[in-house]
């Protein structure tokens, strides 16, 4: 095979490959709905979002967060800790353990959820009309077929079942 006959097959294969339009379909989504929680006045919203995503309503303890982003706790601490210093989260001791810390929203984080909330439905939404309706429904089913049952998100979903 010559030089270039080789960098075309690795560029083909580089391209058509699912994992290339699942992890772009990915950035994309996450990039416009970070784009529109911006345009709405939360201008650091790339590192609060993470948190968001995985943190429950009425507060998480530390190290929940850190095995359902797949962090050390210590990293988890760190990103909490960045944060809280924007003022989306303040940090108390957890009464289930006194040894762990537990997250909790601060008002102006339930603003970001709200408004990431919303972003997320109208990126869902754009997505919908690029599609259409039938596309998405079955974008989602295929999608969800994929990855709702391997182990990975298994042990993620356990984690939003425990007390945390």
């Amino acid at each position: 095979m010559t030089r270039s006959k080789k960098a075309a097959d690795i560029q083909a294969r580089r391209w058509n490959n699912i994992g290339r339009l699942l992890g772009g379909g990915c950035n994309l989504f996450n990039d416009r709905t970070v784009e529109k929680v911006r345009a709405v006045g939360f201008d650091d919203f790339s590192f609060a979002h993470r948190l968001v995503r995985i943190m429950n309503v009425d507060g998480t303890n530390i190290n929940v967060l850190a095995k359902r982003a797949g962090m050390t706790p210590q990293a988890m601490g760190r990103l909490v800790r960045r944060v809280a210093d924007r003022g989306y989260v303040h940090i108390e001791q957890d009464q289930g353990d006194g040894r762990a810390k537990r997250v909790m929203y601060t008002q102006k984080g339930f603003e970001l959820v709200d408004a990431a909330l919303d972003a997320i439905t109208t990126t869902q939404s754009d997505i919908a009309d690029k599609l259409g309706e039938q596309d998405m429904s079955e974008l989602r089913r295929i999608l969800s077929k994929l990855v709702d049952d391997e182990p990975e998100m298994l042990a993620l979903k356990a984690t939003w079942d425990e007390i945390s």
